[in-house]
């Protein structure tokens, strides 16, 4: 059974995924973030706002000038980056299990409400999934011995150097990931020469990026109004406010729904393992989730998107207490912790119109990123949701601030990617 099983529950299972893609693909713009990643392929222009995300949106204007509309580019953009970082995450997780449950726990993480969430709605947040990915599968190739490794280490150059590129956001959430591996590195030269030559290379792309902008005048200044506009939003920034409370409450909630199979895993059968090897991705892994979640949860809290980059390191603190030897039950419970949240991604649905604020913040936390919103390209913020019930009272002065700017935004979209009306 394990052979057959093994041998047909990853193609299987792709098909499902694919036919799942297809069924949520969002016919029209979801997802209206101000980073303009759609006008900026539409207009051929190459940075969106800082820091840049500049590679994504060199591979959806890769898409539009082969013939694909903006919004469908994009689109295509996340998702050839899901499937690159799902390939990658399968690599890493056979660094340690056998291939059923390798299999198994990529499947998990393929069907993550997070992950199809992001697929098919056009985000750079859908790079976290590969980059991260393979920033922990460089690592965990690294010698353990003393000897300079040029192949490795380069290997780990690259990793870091496409992790800065695509969101140097991302990039500065695995600071402590970084100074861990650097510690278990910290004897061979070859690692910090190849480190230093991917430090040359961000800060190049990084310069140019900014070039792009405009210049570091023009850079700093659009920064500082992203700063600004997030502030009302962050515990870091503002304390803890009615908003930032609320801020962290759903970082926590998506997080635990995106990776609920892996922190099954993680508590039910919690041991360190005795090989020093899997100790240590064990160690990778658990810090390359809590802290980017701490970053998320203190600071760039706004949508699911962001929590996308703490998966691969559940994923990897998973397979390093599954080493140990899995008890069957914990697969049991894995199954319906991967099963549970993808049955609330396809079948609630958002109270319409909201009549209470309760109503409209559960529209807004979970109710909003569903399958059915996806599919009606019905995205509304909560403050567009008490909008909606006729609760502009409850809607705070930043947020509606923010809506009017919003809906500027809405208008673009729609003369790039008019709705189809009877």
């Amino acid at each position: 059974m394990s052979t057959t099983m093994q041998r047909w529950l990853l193609p299987a299972g792709a098909f499902l995924w694919v036919a799942l893609v297809a069924y949520l693909w969002s016919p029209r713009h979801y997802w209206p973030d101000a980073d303009g990643y759609l006008l900026h392929v539409a207009e051929g222009r190459w940075v969106a706002h800082p820091p840049g995300y500049a590679l994504f949106v060199i591979i959806g204007r890769f898409f539009h000038a082969i013939g694909c509309p903006p919004y469908l580019s994009v689109q295509l953009a996340s998702l050839s980056l899901t499937i690159a970082g799902l390939g990658v995450l399968y690599r890493l997780l056979r660094e340690f299990l056998v291939p059923l449950a390798a299999q198994a726990m990529t499947l998990a993480a393929a069907f993550s409400w997070v992950v199809l969430l992001n697929v098919q709605t056009g985000t750079s947040h859908a790079s976290d999934l590969f980059t991260v990915s393979l920033l922990l599968f460089a690592a965990v190739r690294l010698p353990c011995s003393g000897a300079n490794a040029w192949g490795p280490d380069l290997v780990f150059a690259m990793a870091l150097f496409l992790c800065a590129a695509f969101r140097l956001t991302t990039f500065l959430m695995m600071g402590p990931l970084l100074l861990l591996i650097a510690w278990s590195n910290k004897g061979r030269l070859s690692f910090w020469s190849s480190c230093l030559i991917a430090a040359g290379a961000v800060a190049l792309w990084q310069g140019w990026v900014i070039a792009q902008s405009g210049g570091y005048a023009a850079y700093s200044a659009s920064a500082e109004v992203m700063n600004t506009g997030n502030r009302p939003s962050s515990v870091i920034l503002s304390g803890f406010t009615p908003t930032t409370s609320l801020n962290m409450i759903r970082a926590l909630l998506w997080t635990t729904m995106g990776i609920l199979p892996f922190l099954i895993m993680l508590v039910a059968q919690w041991r360190e393992p005795c090989q020093s090897a899997v100790r240590k991705a064990l160690f990778y892994g658990l810090t390359a989730l809590l802290f980017p979640l701490l970053g998320v949860t203190l600071y760039l809290c706004t949508h699911p998107g962001y929590v996308v980059c703490t998966l691969p390191g559940a994923a990897l603190a998973a397979a390093g207490v599954a080493t140990a030897g899995v008890a069957r039950l914990t697969w049991k419970l894995f199954g319906v912790a991967a099963l549970v949240p993808l049955a609330v991604f396809l079948f609630v649905s958002p109270f319409l119109p909201p009549v209470s604020k309760w109503q409209a913040v559960a529209n807004g936390i979970l109710l909003q990123y569903s399958a059915s919103c996806s599919r009606e390209a019905m995205f509304n913020t909560t403050a567009r949701w008490l909008r909606l019930g006729g609760l502009s009272e409850e809607i705070p002065a930043h947020r509606a601030l923010d809506l009017e700017t919003e809906d500027k935004w809405r208008e673009q979209f729609e003369k790039l990617n008019p709705s189809k009306t009877d």
